[in-house]
């Protein structure tokens, strides 16, 4: 619900539930639920990231800059993106961030970048070397 809606909702059930006539209800947000994706594995320092409060997505590349970067036997062909889908299912899929830091094109001629979003989880493994 956006803020309004709420408000709506609220002074709606103070009308329907015959408590008051002409309720009029106001909502302030005193602090947003924290927004973080979680960077594991061969990354300079691995843990939680919280997003700044005015984005809704970062691109890989910088979300793996702000762990700390790939470490020497990070395997950057191969990170793995965990996301939940709309369903609430876990679904994953694999990032070649070799290629977008090397400013690589698809077969289309077009940049490629992957969009994080609050929840993700990014695992980058180690090469064997």
């Amino acid at each position: 619900m956006t803020l309004r809606e709420a408000e709506d909702y609220i002074e709606n059930l103070y009308v329907k539930n015959r408590i008051l006539r002409n309720p009029k209800a106001t909502i302030r947000i005193l602090e947003y639920a924290p927004k973080e994706i979680s960077v594991l594995g061969a990354v300079g320092a691995p843990g939680r990231l919280q997003f700044p409060a005015e984005i809704t997505s970062m691109d890989i590349i910088e979300a793996i800059a702000q762990a700390g970067g790939f470490t020497e036997i990070a395997k950057k062909n191969a990170v793995r993106v965990t996301r939940t889908d709309e369903k609430g299912q876990p679904m994953s899929f694999t990032v070649n961030c070799e290629h977008m830091i090397k400013g690589r094109t698809t077969r289309n001629g077009k940049s490629t970048r992957v969009l994080i979003y609050p929840g993700d989880i990014i695992y980058v493994s180690e090469s064997i070397l």
